[in-house]
């Protein structure tokens, strides 16, 4: 598992053959986001995303473009909680948000961090929900890309 995590953080720090990657982010940088993603759920679920989202951004403070691959991250995390609470609801359960995945936890992360990641580019912060879209749904349905 560690293996994995260092990997993608290889991946999200846009080091690819020596040069940092930009911003959108490529395909084959998306389909490995969701293949983390994806090995997370299953593995740690999704408290362990939580806390693999929080060293995401510690471990890319300094790199914006691989903090933007975490935004990216922690936005698909927050899709799949809210997608999980609305489909307890409407099995007529309790449904509470994952501690990390709050409106106040996600606000704060994205007031620094994601203004940190994107302090460079502020209209590209419009792409973050798109690209969480289609990484969480490649997540879910592992294989189709």
């Amino acid at each position: 598992m560690r293996f994995v995590l260092s990997a993608v953080c290889v991946l999200m720090l846009g080091v690819s053959q020596g040069r940092a990657a930009g911003f959108p982010p490529s395909e084959a940088a998306l389909n490995e986001l969701a293949s983390h993603f994806h090995t997370m759920l299953q593995n740690e679920g999704i408290s362990g995303i939580g806390s693999d989202v929080i060293k995401c951004y510690e471990r890319t403070l300094g790199d914006k473009n691989a903090m933007k691959m975490c935004v990216v991250y922690d936005t698909a995390a927050l899709m799949l909680d809210k997608g999980m609470q609305q489909m307890f609801v409407g099995r007529g359960l309790n449904a509470v948000p994952a501690t990390l995945f709050t409106n106040q936890a996600f606000d704060a992360r994205q007031n620094s961090y994601g203004q940190i990641a994107f302090s460079d580019a502020p209209g590209s912060r419009k792409l973050v929900g798109p690209l969480a879209q289609k990484v969480l749904h490649r997540a879910i349905t592992p294989h189709t890309y």
